[in-house]
């Protein structure tokens, strides 16, 4: 399967969302009920499918982050997998 640039753009994007959102501190889960979506949602805007300038701007105002910065390249190339770490799991 070949991708085209908007598509490779729009997964950066997405990858980029995903980045910004762990610098936060939140989960998928936790921003998703933060904004009022699906946990499914935000894992469609972090792989850089439905995602819009309207997308953008609403996670702008939740993450407190500058819009511009989500059209920055992301540091990696490769999104992470798995769930983040949780305190709550250390002992």
């Amino acid at each position: 399967m070949v991708l085209k640039k908007d598509d490779l753009f729009l997964k950066k994007v997405g990858r980029k969302v995903g980045e910004i959102r762990s610098q936060k501190g939140f989960t998928q889960l936790q921003l998703s009920k933060r904004i009022g979506v699906s946990v499914q949602m935000v894992q469609y805007w972090e792989s850089g499918r439905n995602i819009t300038l309207r997308t953008l701007h609403n996670l702008s105002r939740h993450l407190k982050h500058p819009v511009h910065d989500f059209l920055n390249r992301p540091k990696s190339s490769a999104a992470k997998r798995g769930r983040p770490f949780s305190k709550k799991n250390s002992t």
